[in-house]
């Protein structure tokens, strides 16, 4: 509704923020669902380089990397989000700490160069010379073939597909 401009900011706002406490609440009740996996893997969700502040992110980014850290989660993953994160921070947090895997979020084609870039320095800051690198976010919902073109290994377009895109990933990486 909001790409059709049936509704308006305020509305869409109300929206997620709502969203965002649902998903809070029942969090801790959505992971024991089912027989926790503990497999010692860990990934990153971070916005991709420029999301940060920007409208689409903030509107969407933010609750669709809680919704895929959720998932993650239940499946055994130890997931770390941080939604402020610029790709300075990105890179950062991959050279202090060990990531088996990172999900960069995108909502605009107007940022595909600084994401390739992105990924690139991620790559090469990263403790983890095997790092798998997923993203997500709206771009990659209407056009996952651009998965190559950034230099990443997967797309996730929701939230349960993140943590089966994550596991085949580590599979992948595994049997190279």
């Amino acid at each position: 509704l909001w790409r059709l401009d049936a509704v308006d900011f305020v509305k869409v706002t109300v929206a997620v923020l709502r969203l965002q406490q649902v998903l809070h609440h029942f969090g801790l009740a959505f992971r024991r669902e089912v027989e926790p996996r503990e497999h010692g893997h860990r990934a990153l969700l971070v916005p991709a380089p420029g999301e940060k502040g920007s409208f689409g992110h903030l509107m969407f980014g933010t609750f669709e990397l809680a919704l895929a850290a959720e998932f993650l989660r239940r499946d055994g993953w130890d997931a770390c989000v941080d939604s402020s994160a610029s790709s300075s921070d990105a890179v950062s947090i991959v050279r202090r700490e060990w990531f088996d895997v990172i999900e960069l979020s995108l909502s605009s084609e107007s940022r595909l160069d600084e994401l390739t870039s992105g990924i690139c320095h991620i790559r090469k800051a990263s403790r983890n010379d095997a790092l798998g690198v997923m993203v997500g976010g709206p771009v990659f919902k209407d056009h996952p073939e651009m998965v190559t073109r950034v230099g990443a290994d997967v797309v996730a377009t929701n939230g349960r597909q993140a943590a089966l895109q994550a596991d085949n990933l580590m599979d992948q990486l595994r049997s190279r």
